[in-house]
């Protein structure tokens, strides 16, 4: 029997995403229309601008993201959130690293972009918000 390899826009809904890694953006990685996950090479797209644009779904050439008809955990009210921040901590009850979760609304994500992402201690992920399906 062959292997069902998972198409990324079909199977999974994976949504831009950023590494952050030595306290700065290290990687882009967005949808190819094929559905396929595609690693940018351009560094102008690891510019806060162009990071903030792509991430919160501004950008023309980028299918809408659904958003959240309200306001996620840890949105703060600020505003719908368009991204979120995924990293681990270590849990000293558990003696093991436990993911953390922070979303962030444009502004915050703007703020995050130009001046908390060189305050980041762990490595992470920030990527696109997509509001989640019944399933």
């Amino acid at each position: 029997p062959g292997s069902h390899m998972p198409n990324l826009c079909t199977d999974y809904c994976v949504p831009s995403t950023v590494i952050i890694k030595h306290r700065r953006p290290f990687a882009l990685f967005s949808r190819a229309p094929e559905g396929s996950l595609q690693q940018d090479s351009d560094l102008r797209d690891l510019k806060p601008e162009s990071l903030s644009a792509r991430i919160s779904g501004m950008e023309d050439d980028e299918t809408p993201i659904v958003r959240a008809s309200a306001a996620a955990p840890n949105s703060n009210h600020l505003g719908l959130p368009v991204a979120q921040l995924v990293g681990m901590k270590f849990d000293k009850k558990l003696n093991d690293f436990s993911p953390v979760i922070q979303y962030l609304s444009k502004e915050m994500l703007d703020a995050y972009l130009v001046t908390g992402v060189r305050r980041e201690k762990r490595e992470c992920l920030l990527q696109s918000f997509v509001q989640p399906t019944q399933g």
